[in-house]
């Protein structure tokens, strides 16, 4: 048996999947391409699948990875190109390797926010930002599995850089991810609402683009 790894995109209309959707069009994927893919022992086997840091359902997805397994003793010739075949539109896998670190090393994750606002933005709305996110606490309430707790979102964010383009402010951060700390970065629109209220935001786009250890360094 050989553990695999998948570095794969989800963008286009496949964000709109859900995480239990999206293993279950991964395994109906490997199933067309015939490729020897491992299964789960038991009563009831199924093909073993595993989206190792789920994103959130409308967020794009550049670097999303998948654990499975080949019955095999290697990856399987042109594996890649077949897979690719078999996914819908906005699923590209990109590679196929053996893992090598493990999924209690994810740490952070990187995302690209983009915030629309048709009539433009005010003077110095990118300073702003920036300094509301590196000057005192930003208060938001979090959600939990089981409540909502009044935290200090500065606490998760290991950096964050805002520029202008055009009517858009692109905000490109890195946040806590992988445990009970991770923060979804819906909570610092969510922040900049509450906190400047002449940004007024038409539209917020959110795209994944990293995953990373707790050093900063590429999650493999």
């Amino acid at each position: 048996m050989f553990k695999a790894r998948l570095l794969f995109e989800k963008t286009d209309t496949a964000k709109y999947i859900s995480n239990l959707d999206l293993m279950r069009t991964f395994q109906r994927a490997f199933a067309r391409t015939q490729l020897p893919v491992g299964y789960t022992e038991g009563f009831n086997p199924h093909m073993y699948v595993s989206v190792l840091l789920p994103i959130p359902t409308c967020f794009e997805g550049r670097y999303e990875l998948l654990d499975f397994e080949f019955d095999a003793e290697n990856i399987p010739e042109n594996a890649l190109e077949k897979l690719n075949v078999a996914l819908p539109l906005g699923l590209l896998a990109k590679e196929i390797y053996a893992p090598v670190d493990h999924v209690r090393d994810i740490a952070a994750a990187g995302y690209e926010i983009i915030v629309e606002m048709d009539r433009g933005f005010p003077k110095n709305t990118d300073k702003a930002i920036e300094g509301l996110f590196n000057e005192g606490p930003v208060m938001v309430l979090k959600r939990t599995k089981r409540s909502e707790t009044e935290v200090d979102i500065r606490n998760y964010i290991k950096s964050l850089k805002v520029h202008t383009d055009g009517r858009k402010i692109v905000i490109k951060t890195v946040l806590s991810a992988g445990s009970a700390e991770s923060l979804n970065p819906e909570y610092l629109v969510k922040a900049i609402q509450n906190n400047l209220p002449d940004i007024e935001i038409d539209g917020v786009f959110y795209i994944r683009n990293g995953i990373f250890k707790q050093d900063l360094s590429v999650f493999r």
